[in-house]
């Protein structure tokens, strides 16, 4: 039997001990390390981890980004069950690693305030046994992704985010324990380093890097998108300034589209994942306005010679709203449209996005496939207070509108 299948077996019966005494907020705290920001825009926007420079170990440093009120918690909630398990039933993990120091020695430490005992423990014993931290973390992620383990790792926790994140957490982190508990009792730690401290931090910090790695839980998109749907605030209105690159800026979910052809009205295209508006800024910044209404538009037919139009041989919209001064604009010298004619001939009012004073407007129609569309430039950037994010289904509409060709004002509307 291999170190690593004697290694499985032993954690197939330790793993549900800690995993049923984790609390549910640390745990869906860092099954999110891998979550969009919109899964929790307070606790991850700019927690991303970043691998040190100084030689620390990756997954020290990992704890010390997780914070010490939640390694704490963690440590008060698996302190006696880890000072209880019976860790003399584990596989030999330390073989090869650099003896422990012998003979004596003193101790000290200069404190200020207060310090965590979750966190502080573990970088005292990476300082006394070099390489044992290492050890674990090796093991912890060889023993994550070996197939016999894969039933152990599977989330079968069905129904909302906050549910299917703290399993995916809670079974990640009671599998770091149950190695760093396993590593540390076998390498025999001085009496100034407590074992269960060391344990339940170093356990914290290995699966805060590790699940920033994992793939998340399968299901885990779908009930993430129908929290975000749920915590839609209708209507909406923002505004900020975003950048310019090449002309363009857009209305987009995912990928960028690469379009070029504006032929049709000079101002805006529809491509593959979004809406691709063209300025008379070259490069720079362009003040953005968003709106979101709760409502789609008067006009939510499939425009004129797309997929889902079921008369492709039209070449445009049929309620598509006017540009000043192009063939359809029975007044070329009015500011803004006021009515939009239709092909038949029949004459509806106007979106209520479609104000007066804008020069020129062009409404398209574009489906939002996900429901997670934002206002962004050409290279991914956005503004804060214009990512929107937009209702799913073909109601959602972009609306482009310029005052001039080197304006620096447009609205975009969904």
């Amino acid at each position: 039997m291999t170190e690593l299948t004697a290694l499985a077996a032993f954690a197939a019966t330790t793993v549900p001990v800690p995993a049923e005494r984790i609390p549910a907020a640390p745990a869906r705290y860092l099954g999110r390390s891998a979550a969009p920001e919109e899964a929790d825009p307070m606790t991850l926007t700019g927690r991303r981890f970043r691998k040190p420079d100084n030689g620390e170990p990756e997954c020290l440093a990992a704890l010390r980004s997780v914070g010490e009120p939640l390694a704490e918690r963690l440590l008060g909630a698996l302190e006696r069950p880890v000072a209880r398990h019976a860790w003399s039933t584990a596989p030999e993990l330390v073989a090869g690693l650099p003896a422990a120091f012998s003979g004596r020695f003193g101790w000290g430490s200069v404190m200020g305030g207060y310090q965590s005992e979750a966190t502080e423990t573990p970088r005292l014993l990476d300082r006394l046994r070099p390489g044992l931290t290492e050890r674990a973390m090796t093991l912890t992620r060889e023993l994550a992704a070996d197939p016999g383990v894969a039933p152990l790792m599977a989330v079968r926790v069905c129904g909302d985010e906050p549910a299917i994140a703290a399993a995916h957490g809670a079974v990640y982190l009671a599998l770091a324990v149950t190695v760093a508990g396993a590593v540390i009792h076998q390498a025999h730690p001085v009496p100034v380093v407590d074992p269960v401290a060391a344990t339940v931090g170093l356990g914290t910090g290995i699966a805060a890097l590790l699940l920033q790695e994992a793939p998340l839980p399968a299901g885990y998109q779908e009930a993430l998108l129908t929290k975000i749907r749920e915590s839609y605030l209708m209507p909406r209105h923002s505004s900020g300034h975003l950048k310019i690159i090449g002309h363009q800026f857009g209305l987009t979910e995912g990928a960028f589209p690469r379009i070029s052809d504006f032929s049709r009205n000079g101002l805006v295209a529809v491509g593959d994942g979004g809406v691709v508006v063209r300025t008379g800024i070259a490069d720079g910044s362009a003040r953005v306005d968003l709106q979101i209404i709760d409502a789609p538009s008067k006009d939510t037919a499939p425009e004129k010679g797309s997929p889902e139009d079921p008369d492709p041989g039209n070449t445009a919209p049929e309620n598509a709203a006017a540009e000043k001064g192009s063939p359809e604009d029975p007044d070329p010298g009015n500011k803004a449209p006021e009515k939009a004619a239709s092909e038949n001939g029949s004459v509806e009012e106007p979106s209520p996005a479609l104000d007066p004073g804008w020069d020129d407007v062009v409404e398209v129609s574009w489906r939002a496939a996900e429901g997670r569309a934002s206002v962004t430039a050409p290279d991914g950037s956005s503004s804060g207070a214009c990512s929107g994010r937009l209702l799913r289904g073909r109601a959602t509409t972009g609306s482009g509108c310029t005052r001039g060709a080197g304006t620096r004002a447009w609205r975009v509307t969904g």
